[in-house]
C-alpha cells in the first residue's frame, strides 16, 4: 500500500511542478500609468503599450489569447475599460491586485 502512496505523491509534485513552471512561463502583468496601458511578461518585456480606459478589453483579450494553457494574467492596480466580454477558453488566471483593481463591464453585460 505505501508504494500506491508514494507513487501518487510522486506523480503530484510532478504535476505541480510542470504546471507552476507553465504559469510562471507565461504570465503577464497589466498596469496603467500615466494614461498608458502596459503589459509585461515574466520575462520584464514588455507586451503591450497603448492609451488606457479606450478598449482595454482588446489587449487583455490578445495576452489570454497568447499565453497559452495555465497562463497567468495579473491587472494590476487602476481602471479597465471593456467594451466586449473577455473569454478564458483554457485553463488561465485572470486576477487583479486587490480592490483598487476596477473592471467596467461592457454597457450590454449586467444591464
Amino acid at each position: 500500500m505505501k508504494s500506491n502512496h508514494l507513487l501518487t505523491l510522486t506523480f503530484l509534485c510532478v504535476f505541480l511542478a510542470h504546471c507552476s513552471d507553465a504559469i510562471g512561463a507565461s504570465s503577464v502583468t497589466f498596469r496603467i500609468n500615466d494614461g498608458r496601458l502596459a503589459a509585461f511578461d515574466s520575462a520584464g518585456n514588455q507586451v503591450v503599450d497603448q492609451p488606457a480606459g479606450q478598449d482595454d478589453a482588446k489587449a487583455i483579450q490578445s495576452v489570454i489569447d497568447s499565453s497559452g494553457r495555465g497562463g497567468k494574467i495579473v491587472l494590476g492596480v487602476g481602471r479597465y475599460v471593456l467594451k466586449r466580454p473577455l473569454l478564458l477558453d483554457r485553463a488561465s488566471i485572470l486576477e487583479g491586485e486587490g480592490r483598487e483593481t476596477v473592471v467596467v463591464p461592457p454597457a450590454d453585460e449586467f444591464a
